[in-house]
């Protein structure tokens, strides 16, 4: 018996298990699979003993969200999806997964056109997959180049450059610099051609420390390449559509907003003009999946709300406007901030420092921050500040919001710590947990709440729910019996 044990592992399985005599250890992965192990190395078994994958290699990772792991021979690396089919066969010693910058750590990111979608391929998959693999970069041992393959190992890419991004619509950036030259271009997958649209040997260290990037990804028909201070746009087949505009960004998912001589306009992702109106110089509209009714424009200094053809539906004459996609308008006079509707309604009169509002069309609230710099729950339809003040908040969502309470019970766990630790605020102001709370546990307890029929929490069912938050985080010492007021929540 104990040879036996030895030989399956002292793992427990399930009955109907049917594992070979010859492997150390047996545990459950991907879709009704045993992940197992022989030696020092890993394959895959049906729960009948069936072989999916041989045990030759030397690491199988968890799978990630997308049903998609690494799967690792030496120094070599693959994918393989949770029925144990080889999607990617782990030849490639280097092999990235990519990632949208913002992912990326703090420290790593870089500057972007306005909020527009801009791909990396910095994420090393020696340790997991964060994507669904669609697209990944390797380099062969003896080329310089990278190359791009797809989630079945096809090369749909030829040898382009050192650095090159994630495919957005049919189109993948490149670029390559040295002490002396700087390249960009784009290769365009569908017709497997490249297409450079900047090369300078005498500027190269200049275009190198240039803010921002170089060049944008395809948003639709259309991208963003930096000239100087100025930028032009090109289509997929390297031809200038768009030239001289001082600033730009994407302001949805299919339209841009950029201005050129002072007077903006809005221009799709087919390069074709939406709004270009005269007069205005300024334009803002919230991300949406569709071409916005109204925006909020500024002429002759002023901000007012206007039709996506150009009728005027709020006076120009606010400082500052900002719409929300309740289309509700965050609104400025002298530095002072409020909220009006579409109708020009004042919802919060112009009078805080900051508002900060849920993009809920639902609420009722919102936080405001009046003189004395603390960020208060603002009642929209009884027209009431509540006095209770916090320092630190995220705007309400689903009715709740995280906040950290102006009270040494937060604050010196909070310096003590490193970490903020906040209360969950209702709507309505009042406190619904009250037990100091990372924001990054916030979403469980909100869930909590919900399922609690949306009721205050008392101090005994918070202190029961955080017990089990952090049931992993804590150990006891048998031979002591602490009284319940030492607890640490």
């Amino acid at each position: 018996m104990l040879i036996f044990l030895l030989l399956v592992g002292s793992l427990p399985l399930c009955a109907d298990d049917n594992i070979p005599i010859g492997y150390q250890e047996a545990v459950p992965w991907g879709n009704q699979l045993l992940k197992v192990k022989k030696g020092k190395s890993y394959g895959l078994l049906r729960k009948n003993g069936e072989v999916v994958l041989n045990a030759d290699y030397s690491r199988i990772s968890d799978l990630n969200c997308y049903g998609k792991a690494i799967l690792q021979k030496g120094n070599k690396y693959g994918v393989i999806n949770g029925d144990g089919e080889v999607l990617v066969p782990a030849q490639y010693k280097f092999l990235f997964d990519f990632i949208h910058v913002s992912q990326l750590p703090e420290d790593k990111r870089m500057a972007a056109y306005g909020n527009a979608h801009v791909s990396l391929a910095e994420f090393s998959t020696l340790d997991t997959l964060i994507t669904d693999a669609k697209f990944l970069r390797f380099k062969k041992e003896s080329n310089y180049n990278s190359y791009i393959i797809d989630d079945q190992g096809n090369i749909i890419s030829e040898d382009v450059a050192p650095t090159i991004s994630l495919p957005v619509n049919g189109m993948m950036r490149w670029w390559v610099y040295g002490t002396t030259f700087y390249a960009i271009g784009y290769y365009n997958i569908e017709n497997q051609k490249s297409i450079q649209i900047r090369y300078d040997g005498e500027n190269a260290q200049e275009l190198i420390n240039m803010p921002g990037f170089s060049h944008g990804d395809f948003i639709g028909d259309i991208a963003p390449v930096r000239d100087g201070d100025t930028f032009f746009f090109i289509n997929k087949n390297g031809e200038k559509v768009k030239d001289g505009y001082d600033v730009q960004c994407n302001a949805t998912e299919y339209i841009w907003v950029f201005s050129k001589d002072g007077q903006s306009e809005i221009v799709n992702s087919r390069g074709e003009t939406l709004f270009a109106k005269e007069g205005y110089t300024d334009l803002h509209f919230p991300p949406s999946d569709g071409t916005p009714s109204l925006m909020a424009a500024k002429s002759n200094g002023k901000w007012g709300v206007v039709t996506m053809d150009g009728q005027q539906v709020i006076p120009f004459k606010y400082d500052d406007a900002e719409i929300l996609p309740n289309e509700l308008f965050r609104v400025a006079i002298s530095g002072q901030w409020g909220v009006v509707d579409k109708k020009g309604k004042v919802l919060v009169p112009c009078m805080y420092m900051d508002i900060e509002m849920s993009r809920d069309a639902s609420e009722n609230a919102c936080w405001v921050e009046p003189s004395d710099s603390l960020y208060h729950v603002f009642l929209i339809k009884e027209q009431k500040q509540l006095p209770t003040g916090y320092v630190y908040i995220y705007p309400f969502k689903e009715g709740y919001a995280w906040a950290q309470p102006n009270d040494s019970l937060y604050l010196n766990r909070s310096q003590a710590s490193d970490e903020r630790y906040g209360a969950v605020v209702g709507v309505d102001g009042r406190t619904y947990f009250s037990t100091p709370l990372r924001y990054e546990d916030y979403p469980l307890v909100l869930d909590f709440i919900h399922k609690n029929g949306d009721k205050p929490l008392g101090s005994l069912e918070g202190r029961r729910l955080y017990l089990y938050m952090t049931r992993d985080q804590r150990s006891y010492r048998f031979e002591n019996i602490i009284p319940e007021e030492e607890w640490d929540y």
